[in-house]
């Protein structure tokens, strides 16, 4: 797709100022990308969280740097962390499951079919 897919030769993206992707942070690879085939001048923000929680976990800040394969900043009001399921503690540094450990304003009370 990537070899294709040409957004910047193909497309008028001067209005385009933000690039937003969801799920897990972007790898390196996919920031070069975006940084040299959409548009070199672009906030890339990869955001984490959302249609679970109704919130974000980690979302992008336009106040501070963009770094390749990392989130921006922790969403406001959420005590998120990448926690260690066997050690029991939050990491950082490593690889990790992104978990919300108190509760917060937009947390859902259940999921449909919970029991």
């Amino acid at each position: 797709c990537r070899k294709r897919v040409r957004p910047m030769e193909d497309n008028d993206l001067s209005a385009l100022r933000v690039v937003f992707s969801t799920g897990s942070p972007l790898l390196p690879e996919d920031f070069e990308y975006v940084y040299s085939k959409v548009k070199s001048d672009v906030m890339l923000a990869s955001i984490s969280g959302g249609t679970d929680i109704c919130s974000c976990f980690a979302l992008g800040n336009p106040t501070l740097p963009v770094r390749k394969g990392e989130l921006q900043a922790f969403g406001l009001g959420l005590d998120a962390c990448a926690f260690d399921r066997d050690s029991g503690r939050a990491m950082v540094g490593s690889k990790a499951e992104l978990v919300c450990r108190s509760p917060f304003v937009a947390a859902p009370v259940c999921f449909f079919g919970d029991d």
